[in-house]
């Protein structure tokens, strides 16, 4: 027999079993430090990386909602009233304006680059133009619109 079993049979079963328990706990102490500890370490690392992401995503998400157009039934917009007087600006004069009960026919002599700006300021006062002509008489540009009240006016 070897010596060192002639050594290991000669202990007291006692003393065998404790030198045994303190070889697993050397051998499981071992293996927490080599595989364990740093699996950890690299969790923790990878915890931190998604912190930072999530914050990241938040400010990201709230730049993009403030990017979001507002909430039309949330904030109610106070439309200007429509006149035809208010078309009397610089480029535009109001010819004739013949109402209906949904509109009406207004004629304007026009520039060609008031044009554009009278479709905004007729739909910020709630009309909508459903047909137009441009024809040139009398040395200008005379702008026909057929209008009807917008939705919810």
């Amino acid at each position: 027999m070897p010596r060192d079993l002639e050594f290991w049979y000669g202990l007291s079963p006692g003393l065998r079993a404790l030198t045994a328990s303190l070889l697993v706990l050397l051998a499981l102490a071992f293996c927490w430090c080599m595989v364990i500890r740093p699996i950890e370490a690299e969790q923790f690392s990878f915890e931190a990386q998604r912190q930072a992401q999530q914050q990241t995503r938040q400010l990201r998400w709230k730049t993009l909602m403030n990017l979001r157009p507002p909430d039309v039934s949330a904030s109610v917009e106070k439309v200007t009233a429509f006149t035809p007087l208010s078309f009397q600006s610089l480029g535009r004069e109001l010819i004739r304006w013949q109402p209906t009960a949904g509109g009406g026919e207004m004629v304007l002599a026009s520039t060609w680059d008031a044009v554009p700006p009278t479709f905004l300021h007729l739909a910020e006062r709630n009309m909508l133009a459903v047909g137009f002509t441009l024809a040139m008489k009398e040395s200008a540009l005379h702008f026909t619109l057929l209008l009807e009240r917008g939705e919810g006016g």
